[in-house]
C-alpha cells in the first residue's frame, strides 16, 4: 500500500486477526464518502489521493484484505488468494497492456489448481507469492 499515507488505515487493513468483514464494508462506505467530498478528504484519512487511480487504488487493496479475512474465516475449508494478473490489454487502459486476456486468466487459472493444502490468504503477483499489499 505505498500509495496509503495513512499509517493507522495502514496498520487496520493489515491487521487481519482482527479485521472483519463488516468493517472493510464500513471502509469502503468511509472511502466513497471521502472520495465524493474532495477538497483532501482521501488525504486526510490516508486513502490513495491520485485523481485518476485513487479508487481503483483503493478497491484493490480492500479486495486484498477481504482476501486475507475470508481465508482466516474458512481455515483450511478453502483456500483464497487473490492475483495480480499482470498488465493486461483491456479497455480500462486503452489497451496499453502487455499481456493478452489469456495469459492474464493464466496466472489466476494457475493459482487456483496449485496444490490442495496449499497457501491461503496470500497475494500473487502473476503466479509468483507476492509482497505484502500493506
Amino acid at each position: 500500500m505505498q500509495y496509503f499515507s495513512g499509517d493507522e488505515l495502514r496498520r487496520e487493513l493489515d491487521d487481519v486477526d482482527n479485521l472483519t468483514r463488516q468493517r472493510l464494508d464500513e471502509m469502503s462506505r468511509l472511502f466513497l464518502e471521502d472520495l465524493g467530498k474532495g477538497n483532501g478528504a482521501l488525504e486526510r484519512r490516508g486513502w490513495p489521493a491520485d485523481q485518476v487511480y485513487a479508487a481503483y487504488m483503493a478497491s484493490k487493496a480492500l479486495v486484498c484484505a477481504y482476501t486475507r479475512v475470508l481465508a482466516r474465516e474458512e481455515g483450511a475449508a478453502l483456500r483464497v488468494n487473490c492475483v495480480h494478473p499482470g498488465y493486461v490489454l483491456t479497455g480500462m487502459n486503452d489497451y496499453t497492456g502487455v499481456l493478452t486476456a489469456a495469459e492474464g486468466a493464466a496466472a489466476a487459472v494457475a493459482v487456483a489448481l496449485a496444490e490442495k493444502g496449499g497457501v491461503t490468504g496470500a497475494y500473487f503477483d502473476r503466479t509468483e507469492l507476492g509482497a505484502s499489499f500493506v
